[in-house]
């Protein structure tokens, strides 16, 4: 298409180029392949568990490399709140049914870390929770918990929404983030690193709620921010197949998703990642299994980095041997479930084994299915033939596909987005991060914006499509190492709520 010299700047103030414009306008009109799945991963076919006789050998890898200075967590925190309370935001709006998620929300209200702040808005406004409560004001309440000149929580950032009660306090997500960072970031300095990406318009906010975190804890922590990049913004289409505009004319650029978060990630200039979603965190008492899984996988990522770069050293330095090549292609079979083809050329095997071996590493926790929302562990073929393992979301399963949706459904597990990542070569160079990426991965979404219809582009997503062509390495973790909060009331589980709930 034609581009005016408005959208050609607008273009190239985002970062962008005509070209990657023109590029995403093709894959909207045409869409995406859709995965082909083989079969689901499950235990000994593609998942594993720890056994405890290595705990102590695993822990043992990730302490020495804790203590090193090579651990740093990588938080995505720029959504906001506003899914969480659209139950509410929808009662403010039609009123409360008798056995609504608003109705069981008020009944319970007095459990929810944010009640206090609730009543202190109340009280300024002339009232209070309890008045409200006697006389059944719901909307009184609704509103000073939504309006925009009250505590306007759905407008929030989620990290910021107060999630526990600590002894006479609160915390916020971004405050229980710091605690893990604490226990599993600290080297023998004292020091580490934590990373979250942020919304541009909270960033201060942000920033001084995290310094006010770290100055009451004491502690060395090195708390870097970052947010979406507008070069990795997607343009949309309207109904009629154009790209979508503004009332000026001006070319509607949306977020890219999650996978945006790939040229984040790429800047950390990390070493070990440890990757985890903001909403996924506990009060201080259900921590220990969050804290000893992610030593468990954090240890098995540092022992299997470790025997890669040892292959690859062995490797550049001539030693190419009929016995090595064996244990490599052992090592990539039986421990980073790679299949392989049998090649009877040494020059053929030795460049195999430098090219599957010289790429980022991820361990993935899978957690039993049990219902939750989120994608799965599976055994995918690529469009040259081969079969890898991959974290598939529902969305990229082609329905129409004989199988595909039975196969799906055959999910023993699921992702909860808890990664180890090691992200350097052997070299100690940081990897090249996008060149790993699936760009075919991509979603195209149906969205309404002011009541217009659209076709939205995201970006393949951070932990399937932007890291299908790294090593993957999948570990069963018990359910207790996960506890999203994606609704209000998921605040009102045990794992969440201070005392017994009604």
């Amino acid at each position: 298409m034609t581009f005016s010299a408005q959208d050609l700047e607008q273009i190239g103030a985002r970062g962008l180029t005509v070209e990657r414009v023109e590029a995403q306008l093709r894959c909207l009109r045409e869409g995406f392949p859709a995965v082909w799945l083989d079969r689901p991963a499950t235990l000994g076919d593609g998942l594993r568990r720890i056994e405890p006789a290595e705990v102590p050998g695993l822990t043992a890898a990730y302490e020495h490399a804790q203590r090193a200075g090579r651990v740093m967590k990588f938080v995505p925190a720029s959504g906001a709140a506003s899914r969480m309370f659209s139950d509410l935001v929808l009662a403010q709006q039609e009123g409360i049914g008798p056995d609504s998620p608003a109705a069981r929300f008020l009944d319970q209200i007095e459990h929810f870390a944010f009640a206090a702040e609730l009543d202190g808005e109340l009280q300024r406004r002339g009232s209070s929770l309890a008045a409200c409560r006697a006389s059944a004001d719901h909307r009184a309440i609704l509103s000073a918990l939504l309006d925009s000149d009250g505590l306007a929580l759905a407008d929030r950032p989620k990290g910021l929404v107060p999630f526990h009660h600590h002894g006479d306090t609160v915390r916020t997500p971004f405050a229980e983030h710091v605690e893990e960072a604490i226990r599993l970031t600290l080297d023998d300095h004292g020091q580490g690193r934590l990373h979250f990406t942020v919304p541009t318009a909270w960033r201060g906010v942000i920033a001084a709620h995290l310094e006010q975190i770290v100055a009451a804890r004491g502690v060395a922590l090195q708390i870097e921010l970052s947010e979406q990049r507008p070069e990795t913004d997607t343009v949309s289409l309207d109904a009629a197949g154009l790209p979508l505009r503004d009332g000026n004319g001006a070319l509607v650029f949306r977020p890219g998703g999650h996978g945006a978060l790939l040229a984040n990630l790429q800047r950390v200039e990390g070493d070990i990642v440890t990757i985890k979603n903001i909403d996924n965190v506990v009060p201080d008492r259900a921590k220990a299994d969050t804290i000893q899984y992610k030593v468990l996988l954090g240890g098995l990522l540092v022992a299997l980095h470790e025997r890669a770069v040892g292959f690859l050293r062995r490797l550049e330095a001539g030693a190419a041997t009929a016995a090595l090549l064996d244990e490599i292609e052992s090592f990539l079979q039986l421990e980073l479930n790679r299949p392989l083809a049998v090649l009877q050329n040494p020059a053929a095997r030795a460049e195999r084994a430098q090219r599957l071996l010289d790429r980022p590493l991820r361990v993935c926790g899978m957690v039993r299915n049990e219902g939750e929302p989120g994608g799965g562990p599976f055994w995918v073929h690529a469009s040259d033939g081969a079969i890898s393992l991959q974290v598939v979301e529902g969305a990229q399963v082609d329905a129409t596909r004989p199988g595909q949706t039975a196969i799906f459904a055959q999910a023993t597990h699921f992702s909860p987005v808890d990664f180890l990542c090691a992200v350097r070569d052997h070299r100690g160079r940081q990897y090249d991060l996008p060149s790993f990426v699936d760009p075919t991965t991509g979603f195209v979404s149906h969205k309404s914006k002011d009541g217009v219809e659209l076709r939205a582009l995201e970006l393949p997503g951070l932990w399937n499509g932007s890291m299908a062509h790294w090593n993957t390495v999948l570990v069963e973790v018990p359910i207790t190492t996960f506890s999203p909060v994606k609704t209000v009331l998921d605040l009102l589980r045990p794992e969440h709520a201070r005392g017994p709930i009604d």
